[in-house]
């Protein structure tokens, strides 16, 4: 049984990582692409590659872009922007950060209905 529930738990934490560098791709390409939209967005910073812009500003508006992130991630989850639509590598990521994080979750209900259940 603790075979099983770390392979989950391992599986589950690669889809997180996975979603997470999807994530990060999509705001690395609003940024670069489609400025006028990251701006209108909130300058959301992503989770490993921060543009410069963003590392300048004072912590009030930084904590800001990170807001950003926060609210975007989570459109994106339900809502395809248009300039996704056309860019095909940006609807793949958008597609792979959906599915990962959907897999992530559902791997970490069945991790913890498996390991509660087996400690009952």
């Amino acid at each position: 049984m603790t075979t099983i529930l770390t392979i989950i738990f391992l599986v589950s934490f690669a889809c997180i990582f996975i979603s997470l560098v999807a994530f990060d791709g999509l705001i690395y390409r609003l940024h670069r692409n489609h400025r006028d939209q990251w701006l209108a967005c909130g300058q959301p910073m992503g989770i490993f590659r921060t543009p410069q812009e963003v590392q300048d500003l004072p912590a009030g508006k930084q904590f800001a872009s990170s807001i950003a992130n926060s609210s975007v991630s989570w459109q994106w989850m339900f809502v395809t922007p248009e300039w996704m639509k056309q860019e095909a590598d940006a609807y793949r990521l958008v597609r792979r950060m959906r599915i990962a994080t959907v897999t992530s979750v559902f791997g970490m209900v069945i991790w913890l209905v498996i390991g509660l259940t087996h400690l009952l």
